[in-house]
């Protein structure tokens, strides 16, 4: 199959999540082909252009069809245009839901922060549960719309460790760490809590001053995080903000280079349809 049939095969969730933040090599001297074509597509995604940042990673893998960096980002596109006009045109249902998350975590991941918050106002209009609330209120904090998650998670945030993670980190942005504090002992994380929430639970103990709290936190998140997905866990680590703290403590350089533990299972690539390791992955 030719690079560019290879556009239109399915990607999983997983895969969005991972593709968003591949490294593209630079080739030394003259511009790679392609290599103008794909850093205008990623300005335009940053604005959250995404049609068209699509059509310039497209004409990028067509230009350098052997370049797997830049034919796995138009795939990645393309998934997303399709996922966007789904959700736009059709109603609640299971596959609806699987959708907005994919479109959720490919937004959140991007730091597309107000396309989330768009995307999840109408899923949680619709779902009107904690999933939705969890979506939606880690948009709005993507968004930096600290009020609004405060105003959302007063009705949810007992409903989970993670939705209490969000209300407090959103109290604490505020200037109310007392309030935060309050709040933020529901934030109690299970022995086996998932990678996520203890992430975002790490950012609430960086942001009350409980910093070797948050760095045990962090460490046990990257340590719970397969392999394949630690790259891009440990660079959203170094872009936050909330995280900021740690980031001249030499403990904080030394948790970032923590090992997965998590059994690998992933052989790679751009798809998990055809593999046949595929729901081994762990969350």
């Amino acid at each position: 199959m030719s690079p560019m049939k290879r556009l239109s095969s399915a990607a999983s969730i997983v895969a969005l999540v991972l593709v968003v933040a591949a490294p593209v090599a630079r080739a030394e001297g003259a511009p790679a082909p392609g290599a103008a074509h794909y850093a205008q597509g990623e300005a335009l995604l940053k604005q959250g252009q995404v049609d068209e940042a699509a059509k310039f990673f497209l004409a990028a893998a067509r230009a350098a069809p052997k370049n797997q960096a830049y034919v796995q980002r138009a795939l990645v596109l393309r998934r997303i245009q399709g996922l966007r006009r789904f959700v736009a045109k059709n109603e609640l249902s299971k596959r609806w839901v699987t959708s907005a998350r994919s479109l959720h975590l490919f937004y959140v991941q991007s730091g597309l922060g107000p396309l989330a918050v768009e995307l999840d106002t109408v899923a949680h209009q619709r779902m009107q549960n904690a999933t939705s609330a969890t979506w939606l209120a880690e948009a709005y904090l993507e968004a930096g719309q600290n009020v609004e998650a405060t105003n959302l998670l007063a009705t949810y945030s007992g409903q989970s460790p993670r939705l209490a993670a969000y209300h407090a980190l959103a109290l604490a942005r505020l200037g109310r760490p007392e309030d935060a504090r309050r709040v933020g002992q529901r934030a109690v994380v299970a022995e086996d809590a998932d990678p996520a929430t203890l992430f975002d639970v790490a950012r609430l103990s960086a942001a009350l001053g409980e910093n070797e709290k948050a760095l045990a936190l962090l460490r046990t998140s990257f340590e719970r995080t397969p392999a394949a997905a630690l790259p891009l866990a440990k660079g959203r680590a170094r872009a936050s903000s909330d995280l900021a703290s740690l980031a001249a403590l030499p403990s904080f350089a030394e948790v970032l280079r923590t090992q997965s533990k998590v059994k690998q299972t992933c052989r790679g690539g751009s798809s998990c349809s055809s593999c046949p390791n595929r729901g081994g992955c762990g969350k």
